[in-house]
């Protein structure tokens, strides 16, 4: 179960750092299907409000939990936001704090 986790955060570390150059500036709004992970994906989406989020499609891990990567435009902050657990193929929706903007997300096997 370990090995599968540090896979899967292993692949999201790979997949940040390629989708941080992706990050829409505050004042956009991203859109768009994003590659995260060999086995997930995610659709940018930005909310009535203002926040921005991702709407997160796994296959392969059975049930999966979503997450975000999310950095704060003001300070520079870094945090993760988790969505809900869906079964294979389903899709969890995750969001960032108002004046955050995402810069990586994946599924975790949960």
């Amino acid at each position: 179960m370990k090995a599968k986790y540090a896979t899967v955060l292993a692949a999201s570390a790979i997949a940040i750092g390629g989708f941080a150059g992706l990050a829409a500036p505050a004042s956009a709004a991203p859109s768009g299907e994003v590659s995260v992970q060999a086995n997930c994906s995610a659709q940018l989406v930005t909310g009535g409000e203002g926040h921005r989020g991702a709407k997160v499609r796994c296959n392969g891990l059975g049930y999966f939990t979503g997450f975000v990567e999310c950095k704060r435009t003001d300070s520079g902050f870094v945090y993760r936001h988790f969505g809900d657990r869906v079964p294979d193929g389903g899709v969890s929706t995750v969001w960032c704090a108002l004046n955050a903007v995402v810069i990586g997300s994946g599924g975790i096997q949960s």
